[in-house]
């Protein structure tokens, strides 16, 4: 496979703005297709922001992929927590159901994320796909002040080590790929 950063050279610009889903459409989605690991910063965090974007995550797991995704603690939100204790008490149940769905070609990952977004999560999370952990500002921590986390960085990386790299003001939500500039 060609390099990351070369597959692509031709259709990325340098620099997006406007709507989210010129946004999802033009840069996230074309560049998760093609990696192995997405390294993930966001202050926000939504599952149907994973929903918007499927047809990426599919392509990150169909390459073997893996998402690693830090947000803020102040985001924890029901559908993550439900996923999160999903992916313990039935890892198996959802391993194999899961799974055999996809191998078996009765259900496309993107399907699967439209219909049953926290499973899917669940699945991601059991299997190994995706890593969440959650960060507080210092400050907070020490109850020194009551900011929150809210960096925003991606990292797109290859099987042959090449990046793409995106910082901004979109968080992993819904609203940032589809309104949100």
């Amino acid at each position: 496979m060609a390099c990351l950063r070369e597959d692509l050279k031709s259709s990325l610009d340098i620099f997006y703005e406007g709507d989210g889903d010129k946004i999802a459409r033009d840069f996230y989605i074309p560049v998760l297709k093609r990696s192995s690991s997405y390294d993930r910063v966001s202050g926000y965090f939504s599952v149907d922001g994973l929903v918007v974007v499927a047809a990426g995550l599919a392509g990150l797991i169909d390459n073997g992929g893996k998402m690693r995704l830090i947000l803020g603690a102040h985001d924890l939100g029901k559908d993550l927590t439900d996923a999160y204790i999903m992916s313990k008490e039935r890892a198996e149940d959802i391993l194999k159901e899961i799974g055999a769905s996809i191998a078996a070609g009765l259900e496309r990952v993107e399907d699967i994320f439209s219909r049953r977004r926290i499973e899917a999560l669940a699945w991601m999370l059991a299997n190994g796909t995706l890593e969440v952990k959650v960060a507080i500002p210092k400050r907070t921590y020490l109850g020194l002040g009551n900011g929150i986390f809210h960096e925003k960085i991606l990292v797109f990386s290859d099987g042959d080590d090449c990046r793409v790299a995106a910082a901004g003001s979109a968080n992993e939500t819904r609203a940032a790929y589809t309104v949100n500039g």
